[in-house]
C-alpha cells in the first residue's frame, strides 16, 4: 500500500528559479523568503507570551525555553501550518522534489545574552539527506544570535564526530566561527577563501539550509530574547532513525510508496486558536492510537 497527498488548494506549489535551486546545491542555503502565510506567526508569538505569563504553574512543553518539543509537528496544528506554509513547500519542491516527509517540528527561544550554541552539522538531517527550515518568530539578527553558516561545507561529507575530531586536532575552538572557518580552508582549499555568513532575517521570514551544513549560534549581546521554529524535511527514500528509533514523519506533499518511515496523521484544530488545548488533545489522541496498534 502506497501514501499520497494532495497539496491544499490555498497552497499551490511554484518552484524557486534554476538559479536559486543552483545556488543551494552549491553553498547548502536559500536567501531568506518571505511566508505566505504571515499571520501564523503572530498567533504563535501570542502563544509564547500567554505561555510566558503562565509558566509558574503551567507546563506547556512545546513553547517551553529553551526548546520545545521535536514532535511539535505531529501535535501542534500551529506548527504543522507554519512547517507547511505555502512558500516553504514551494521552495522545498525544487530541493527535494514532490515527494516530501516532514520529520520534525520544534519552537526554540534564546534567552537575552545567550551563549549560543557550537558548531554541528545537525547529525540525523545529514544522515537522511535533508533539509532545515528555520522560520523566524522574532526578527533574528547578529545582535540576539541568529543562524551563522559556512556556504559549502554541506559538501564535505563530514559526521559530527569527524567535524569534533578534526576541530581538535587543528586547536580549533566549536565556539568561534572564525576558527572554524579557518579549519573549513585548511581541510578544502580549492573552495578557500571560505565565509562566515550571518543569516540575518526578519519575523516572518524563512530560509532553508542542507543536512550537514557547517552552523552555530553566536553568543547573543541583545536585552531581547530570539525566537524560531524550527522544520525538517526529507524523501521517502531513506528510513529515518533517532536514538534507534523511527522518525514521527507526515507526508506533506507527493506520494509514499516507499513506506520505509513511520507515518503519523496531521494534527487537527479542535478548539479554535486555543493552542494550549489543542495541543494537548492532539497528543492524547496519539497516545490512543498507539494503544489501538
Amino acid at each position: 500500500m502506497s501514501y499520497s497527498i494532495s497539496s491544499p488548494s490555498n497552497q499551490e506549489l511554484t518552484t524557486i528559479s534554476s538559479a536559486e535551486h543552483m545556488f543551494f546545491k552549491e553553498n547548502g542555503y536559500t536567501q531568506p523568503f518571505s511566508l505566505a502565510n504571515p499571520k501564523n506567526i503572530e498567533t504563535l508569538s501570542n502563544a509564547i507570551k500567554q505561555f510566558g505569563r503562565r509558566k509558574k504553574t503551567l507546563k506547556f512543553s512545546i513553547l517551553s525555553p529553551p526548546y520545545g518539543d521535536r514532535k511539535a509537528h505531529i501535535f501542534s496544528k500551529l506548527v504543522f501550518d507554519l512547517a507547511t506554509d505555502a512558500a516553504i513547500l514551494s521552495a522545498l519542491s525544487s530541493c527535494l522534489g514532490e515527494d516530501i516527509l516532514l520529520w520534525l517540528g520544534q519552537v526554540i527561544t534564546r534567552k537575552p545574552k545567550s551563549k549560543g550554541q557550537f558548531w554541528h552539522i545537525d547529525q540525523i538531517n545529514w544522515e537522511v539527506d535533508g533539509v532545515h527550515a528555520s522560520i523566524a518568530i522574532t526578527d533574528m539578527t547578529l545582535e540576539n544570535g541568529c543562524l551563522q553558516i559556512i556556504p559549502k561545507t554541506h559538501l564535505y561529507n563530514l559526521s559530527q564526530a569527524d567535524l569534533e575530531t578534526k576541530a581538535k586536532l587543528a586547536d580549533a575552538s566549536l565556539w568561534d566561527g572564525e576558527a572554524m572557518v579557518a579549519l573549513a580552508d585548511q581541510l578544502h582549499p580549492e573552495n578557500a577563501p571560505h565565509q562566515l555568513v550571518s543569516l540575518e532575517v526578519k519575523a516572518g521570514q524563512s530560509f532553508l539550509t542542507k543536512g550537514g551544513l557547517w552552523h552555530g549560534v553566536p553568543r547573543s549581546t541583545s536585552d531581547q530574547p530570539r525566537g524560531a521554529l524550527v522544520a525538517r524535511y526529507m524523501g521517502p527514500n531513506i528510513a529515518g532513525k533517532e536514538a534507534g528509533r523511527p522518525l514521527p514523519c507526515i507526508l506533506i506533499s507527493g506520494q509514499d510508496t516507499e513506506q520505509k518511515n513511520t507515518l503519523c496523521h496531521p494534527p487537527q484544530s479542535w478548539f479554535q486558536q486555543d493552542v494550549l488545548l489543542n495541543y494537548r488533545f492532539n497528543k492524547l489522541l496519539g497516545k490512543l492510537a498507539k494503544l489501538v496498534d
